[in-house]
């Protein structure tokens, strides 16, 4: 029997394709079987000494959600009543797993041509940031804070916080902070 999330899933049911994930789901099989006939003599006429009892098998798997961060170059800055695309939201825009913290050290944000910086991380995370340290010295102030919703590759639609230059660069940043 086929389980996903602890419930049966019936004959028919498509269990490979979980969907766009939103939480951890868990799939699951258990097997039973019956005992195995009487063994038969190997070559030298040696009974076997191990028929199969009856019994069953499982394996679980589980898939787990994980929120990105990103951060990179935008061309205009956010607007709050939009929904941006995380596909289309900036040339080439950095990201991790690593969702869960809002602290990322010596980053290199990638700019193309003239744009604002920006660094990203879910609302969900943690509070504010209270440190952006560029080149030795404290730059929070040339930043904005702004809480806009992101699409990630997979349709996921989530609050984000965004932190936005005030002014635009012409060339990546290099080795900044954020705290």
């Amino acid at each position: 029997m086929f389980y996903k999330s602890g419930v049966a899933v019936g004959s028919g049911e498509n269990t490979n394709s979980p969907g766009v994930l939103t939480s951890s789901v868990g799939y699951s099989v258990l097997a039973n079987y019956a005992a195995g006939s009487g063994t038969k003599n190997d070559n030298l006429l040696t009974p076997f000494p191990n028929t199969i009892t009856a019994g069953s098998t499982s394996a679980n798997l589980s898939l787990s959600t994980y929120s990105k961060r990103y951060w990179g170059g935008i061309s205009e800055p956010f607007n709050t009543s939009s929904i941006y695309d995380i596909k289309t939201l900036s040339s080439t825009p950095n990201s991790d797993i690593n969702g869960n913290s809002a602290s990322l050290s010596n980053a290199t944000i990638p700019i193309t041509g003239s744009q604002y910086a920006f660094f990203a991380y879910p609302i969900t995370t943690s509070a504010d940031l209270s440190s952006i340290m560029y080149s030795g010295q404290q730059s929070i102030t040339a930043f904005t804070k702004t809480i806009v919703y992101i699409k990630n590759t997979q349709g996921h639609v989530q609050q984000y916080k965004v932190y936005i230059s005030n002014e635009r660069y012409g060339t990546p940043i290099e080795g900044i902070t954020f705290q």
